[in-house]
């Protein structure tokens, strides 16, 4: 998939694209990460749609803003749902 933007880069913590094309070539974007969503990957991606002028469905799949269990991480990542089987799962669900 080609990208839509390009990311310059820059002195920040997440990236953001210089010049969004304001148009809507997916049905669904979701992102994926392996921590807190808050302040994730999710939020810079759904900030630079949004101010791009791009609204496509959007979810974000991560973890839960809260102290976590431990344990294995096959175990964990079943528990919040980030699994590839989950994440394949819900975006099934979606789509």
């Amino acid at each position: 998939m080609a990208p839509s933007c390009t990311c310059p880069r820059s002195n920040r913590s997440t990236p953001r694209p210089s010049a969004p094309r304001p148009r809507n070539p997916y049905r669904l974007v979701v992102t994926a990460e392996n921590h807190s969503l808050i302040g994730g990957l999710g939020e810079a991606v759904a900030t630079a749609l949004m101010t791009g002028g791009i609204h496509p469905s959007f979810r974000m799949i991560g973890l839960p803003d809260e102290f976590l269990d431990a344990g294995a991480l096959p175990t964990l990542h079943h528990q919040y749902g980030i699994s590839v089987e989950a994440i394949c799962a819900s975006v099934k669900s979606w789509l």
